[in-house]
């Protein structure tokens, strides 16, 4: 990360939204990268399971793969210089996974 990387944040919150690509097959690895290269820039992260336009992710929203996935991520974030806070986006009618 620049230098001056966090200059334009004065006043400001800044969420950033991470998903996986679309023809990836490591789902956990896309989240990661976008913590990683992200993170530092965010006052918090959303991690997003809810794309509809996305195949597949909507699969990651189930409790062993949302725990896996939220695990991986928090990690991630841990390994920041700053620790943005983390949320997720699931569909409407889903609860929260215990994990």
């Amino acid at each position: 990360m620049s230098e001056n990387a966090m200059d334009f944040r004065p006043g400001r919150i800044i969420g950033v939204n991470i998903g996986k690509n679309k023809t990836s097959k490591d789902h956990v690895g896309d989240y990661v990268k976008g913590v990683t290269c992200l993170g530092g820039f965010a006052d918090y992260l959303v991690v997003n399971v809810s794309s509809p336009n996305t195949p597949g992710l909507r699969d990651l929203q189930g409790e062993k793969y949302l725990g896996e996935l939220l695990t991986a991520v928090m990690k991630a974030r841990d390994a920041l210089p700053t620790r943005p806070k983390v949320d997720y986006k699931k569909r409407k009618d889903q609860r929260l996974a215990k994990w």
